[in-house]
């Protein structure tokens, strides 16, 4: 049962016989979780059908985003285009544990972000024809700005260097949360 509620027989996804042990064991689908600490009751019952040792346990549920929180692999790289450095992006609900998925948008003052499968021409290559007749800082304005999905509360990107030095500041939001971070793009060596 999980907080109080009995559990069907209709939720078992598989079920398996371990003959030499002569024990079943059975994985349950479909069972919600409230957000938060969830009172998990399992008792084995045997084949005559008597109970067993009833085993309790408390099973966190994914709540909603209360928290956001840029990390960043490295604290500064080099300007160019050539550098990068892994951004992650994660959120935890009230409890600090990972929250649900959903979507962030991630900015950057300077640089530009792709996603981790993504290459620098590939992102070039999704602009509409006619972007390149528009000015350069605005071309760059559409690779500052993503919006990812949070897979396990959390969203991984690179930010790719730009050609000046400066401090590339990043900022996520969802819903009204929102985080900050930066990292410091130094001259070329």
């Amino acid at each position: 049962e999980v907080n109080g509620e009995e559990v069907s027989d209709k939720n078992i996804g598989v079920s398996r016989l371990d003959h030499k042990y002569q024990v079943s064991s059975f994985t349950f689908v479909g069972i919600n979780l409230r957000p938060g600490p969830n009172k998990v009751r399992c008792t084995p019952i045997s084949p005559d059908g008597s109970a067993g040792h009833t085993e309790e346990m408390i099973v966190m549920g994914r709540g909603p985003a209360r928290r956001l929180e840029v990390v960043t692999e490295k604290s500064e790289i080099q300007s160019g285009g050539n550098d990068s450095t892994l951004v992650r992006v994660k959120a935890f609900d009230q409890w600090g544990n990972p929250a649900l998925d959903g979507q962030v948008g991630v900015e950057t003052s300077l640089g530009q972000l792709l996603r981790l499968n993504e290459k620098i021409g590939e992102a070039q290559a999704a602009l509409p024809p006619n972007a390149m007749a528009e000015p350069v800082e605005q071309v760059n304005q559409v690779h500052g700005q993503l919006v990812v999905q949070l897979e396990g509360g959390e969203a991984a990107l690179k930010l790719v260097s730009p050609g000046a030095p400066g401090e590339a500041k990043l900022r996520a939001q969802t819903g009204q949360l929102e985080a900050t971070g930066q990292v410091r793009i130094t001259s070329e060596m």
